[in-house]
This record gives structure tokens, sequence and C-alpha cells, in this order.
């Protein structure tokens, strides 16, 4: 068992699901427990927060070269808002 843990959503588009990382879960020092650290909030779905808590996945570079590569070939991985930065979604 891991000590950390890390906290994740997944975003349907088109079919593909992409994730996305909230922040992160780590042990407590004194061994009694958890600590949810979260950097964003993801947007309720139904009505609730669904957050995924997975053990970390190792990357070496070269997937990590194949993955921005295979982004920048297919243009943006990620819908972008259907505004201009002249008018906030506000």
């Amino acid at each position: 068992m891991t000590d950390r843990y890390d906290a994740m959503t997944f975003r349907e588009i088109n079919g593909k699901h992409y994730p996305r990382q909230h922040g992160n879960m780590v042990k407590n020092r004194n061994g009694d427990g958890w600590t949810l650290f979260l950097d964003s909030m993801p947007a309720p779905v139904d009505g609730q927060w669904r957050i995924a808590i997975l053990p970390p996945k190792e990357r070496d570079d070269r997937e990590r070269s194949a993955n921005a590569d295979r982004r920048q070939a297919q243009g943006r991985a990620q819908p972008q808002p259907d505004y201009d930065d002249q008018d906030p979604p506000f």
C-alpha cells in the first residue's frame, strides 16, 4: 500500500475519457487516517462531486514526450471555452 494517492476526475469528450488531477491524499504522520489536499475543485456531476482516489502512476520521460507530441499533432486535447478573451463568461 502506498503512502500517497492522486485525486482524479475523468471527463468524457467524444467517447474518450481524459484524466485530470485535482490534488493528492497522503497518510497522516501519526499513521491514523489520511489528509486530502485539493488544488482545484471539479464541477459537480448530477449534484455530486466525483473524485477518484488512485495510486500515482509513474511515467518515464519517453511516455511524457510521446504524449506531448500526440497532443501537439492533434491540435488541442481538451475543448476550449466558447468565448473570446475579450468576452469573459461572467
